[in-house]
């Protein structure tokens, strides 16, 4: 008498997770004082079956068999309690995810090509042939959210694993390189770059430093302390010497401008900066239902607290604002987070929850069932 779980797809194990008996800490911390759990239970033990343990398990019958001598079966019957009424198991309910799984496969595909073709790129070099940009990459994420609802269509990792064969595997996996156990795109965190730009926009327009339409003009390399040994190049300056002229907000954008928002950043207040950030998401948790990483946003006291209170080592200076202007400095997030952080930016600044959950079914709510529960909960 026990359950088994059985998988119809080899995609999606970051998020799925798997079952197992609870140990010892989970009976006393978690399950001790909840109805419908003996001491050999199988529970989550990670991902959304975890996550959705309340939703997902039942309750276990008590059947009796009658056997000869020999072992032969010649009849059973569930065993009825104190009112009389079979103690039948009672099914867990069905969850259903919002993950469309064409998606969630097509992004695991494309992950494992690319990263295939990026790693062999750099095999086979001649002596003193340079590797490629990316030959070295150990891992990525995709993920994909509906804006108008915040549920998730798409969350993949790369590497990832088998989860019909997590068990006998583990051992192996922990091996491996590039840790396929690794979520990347709810536990990784990696500078935005240019897609902080957006926010850095908004913060310039609503604090009036510039308007949609107001010009700066790019020279190239932002030189303003260069008497205090700080300067910034823009990028197609540090790539062919040219520039982008005078260019607005908009273009700024289209052309990802670093000098625009060099200025921009440096006569924004960080606060306001840090404020519209953090209003759309950045730095902030999710609400996905998994774990994930908070990343970090660059503030001054961020950065104290990254040194661990060391005001030398954690001062904050111009040139930590400017670059955190174009989405560097200490500024980290995770995949999620910039996903939420666009939709966010798509609705115009209405924020959704983010959450792998569509509907929970209930599989067979009659009521012998109605009855049963509410034994069990007395």
């Amino acid at each position: 008498a026990t359950t088994t779980r059985e998988y119809y797809t080899t995609y999606a194990a970051h998020i799925l997770g798997y079952v197992g008996s609870m140990t010892k800490d989970q009976w006393n911390e978690i399950y001790k004082e909840k109805p419908g759990y003996p001491l050999d239970a199988m529970v989550g033990q990670s991902g959304l079956e975890e996550a959705f343990e309340e939703y997902l398990h039942g309750v276990d019958g008590i059947r009796v068999d009658v056997r000869t001598a020999d072992g032969s079966l010649v009849d059973w019957y569930y065993l009825k309690d104190e009112d009389g009424v079979e103690q039948r198991p009672i099914n867990g309910q069905n969850v259903e995810l919002s993950i469309d799984l064409s998606v969630q496969t097509t992004a695991e595909e494309q992950m494992k090509a690319l990263f295939t073709e990026l790693r062999q790129s750099g095999e086979n070099l001649q002596e003193g042939e340079k590797k490629p940009d990316g030959s070295d990459a150990e891992g990525g994420a995709v993920v994909v959210m509906d804006v108008k609802t915040g549920q998730m269509l798409a969350c993949a990792s790369y590497p990832t694993y088998d989860l019909s064969t997590f068990r006998q595997d583990y051992n192996d996996l922990l091996e491996q390189d590039f840790a396929p156990l690794y979520n990347r795109a709810l536990q990784a965190t990696y500078p935005p770059g240019s897609t902080y730009k957006m926010a850095m926009v908004i913060a310039g327009i609503d604090s009036q430093v510039v308007s949609r339409t107001q010009t700066i003009v790019d020279q190239g390399t932002y030189r303003k302390y260069e008497s205090s040994g700080f300067t910034a190049d823009c990028l197609v300056w540090s790539m062919s010497h040219a520039t982008h002229g005078a260019i607005n907000a908009m273009e700024a954008l289209r052309d990802s401008c670093n000098y625009y928002f060099y200025t921009v950043g440096d006569k924004l207040d960080i606060n306001v900066m840090d404020r519209v950030a953090k209003g759309l998401g950045l730095g902030e948790k999710t609400g996905i239902e998994l774990a994930e990483k908070t990343g970090i946003r660059a503030n001054p006291e961020n950065k104290l607290a990254l040194h661990k209170g060391n005001t030398d080592l954690g001062r904050w200076y111009a040139a930590d604002q400017i670059m955190a202007s174009i989405g560097q400095s200490i500024n980290s997030f995770t995949p999620i987070q910039l996903c939420a952080y666009t939709s966010a930016l798509a609705n115009r600044g209405v924020r959704y929850k983010a959450t792998f959950l569509s509907r929970v079914l209930d599989t067979c709510m009659n009521l012998e069932r109605i009855g049963a529960l509410k034994r069990l909960l007395k």
